[in-house]
């Protein structure tokens, strides 16, 4: 018998009442994949329940799923800080107010490497069951599940940045096939094409200004000591005129935007920009 059984079992011995307390984790990234037939929220409800349902019946007993989180969310890292349902599911484990979690696969949880193995290790420290339905129970003591939950782990982020490293390349693709930039605003040494969308005409005088900020800049590696100099020299933010928008629905004319000293922030952006820095708009992965 699997030790997960044997520790439910245990747990219903000290129990007036056969039951068991459950809490259910399903996710899926859109609501386009919640949609299809595959990996759908629907299909997973359904996996879940029967393996419960199967479960009752080996231990003789009533398992009540008192939380259920169903997500249409990303399961990238940065997604998991926003899935509030998740952060009070891991509360309401370390209370120890649960005798068990189940999902279908790993990363039906989340695509966080770190967050699963908080929430797997904090079950296991309140000696919950654990249980994965497309593999059965998880026994963090022993090493064949461990090496499989660490490789799964692995494999369910790796796949989150394969992804996005795709969908950066396309977008990539597209933009610069299209003419596009994301950064449509020419910055100081730079004006916009009179014609074409994306590209920039080179302004030699403005472009004289920027050489001069460059170089005492890496001389003294100095933000304060550069915007002095700037402001010796009296060189001023580029300027330019906004674009038509509607605001309470009232339309706001183009007016001229920008200008002034030159300030901290500016500087950072000016030294930092990629067109003047002449490696494209596009961070390569």
């Amino acid at each position: 018998m699997h030790v997960g059984l044997k520790l439910l079992k245990r747990r219903l011995l000290n129990r007036k009442e056969r039951r068991l307390y459950f809490a259910v984790i399903i996710r899926v990234s859109s609501n386009k994949q919640g949609n299809v037939l595959h990996g759908s929220l629907e299909q997973q409800n359904h996996f879940i329940d029967t393996y419960i349902k199967n479960l009752e019946k080996q231990l003789n007993c009533k398992i009540v799923v008192s939380r259920r989180i169903e997500e249409e969310i990303n399961g990238r890292e940065d997604a998991t800080a926003h899935r509030y349902e998740l952060h009070k599911l891991l509360k309401l484990m370390e209370g120890n107010l649960l005798d068990g979690i189940i999902f279908e696969k790993l990363d039906r949880i989340s695509r966080d490497q770190e967050f699963n193995i908080r929430l797997l290790k904090t079950a296991h420290k309140w000696e919950y069951a654990i249980i994965q339905v497309n593999k059965g129970f998880i026994d963090l003591n022993n090493r064949s599940d461990r090496l499989s939950v660490n490789m799964e782990n692995f494999v369910a982020e790796e796949y989150h940045f394969e992804l996005k490293e795709k969908v950066q390349k396309k977008t990539r693709a597209a933009r610069l096939n299209n003419g596009k930039d994301s950064q449509t605003v020419a910055v100081l040494g730079l004006d916009p094409h009179p014609t074409q969308t994306g590209f920039y005409v080179i302004n030699k005088e403005k472009q004289k200004i920027v050489t001069e900020i460059y170089s005492p800049f890496a001389k003294t590696a100095s933000y304060t000591k550069v915007i002095e100099y700037c402001r010796e020299k009296g060189y001023q933010r580029k300027s330019r005129m906004s674009q038509w928008k509607v605001v309470k629905g009232q339309r706001v004319p183009p007016r001229m935007i920008g200008g002034g000293p030159i300030t901290r922030d500016y500087l950072y952006y000016l030294l930092r920009n990629q067109k003047i820095r002449a490696i494209g708009s596009f961070k390569d992965t």
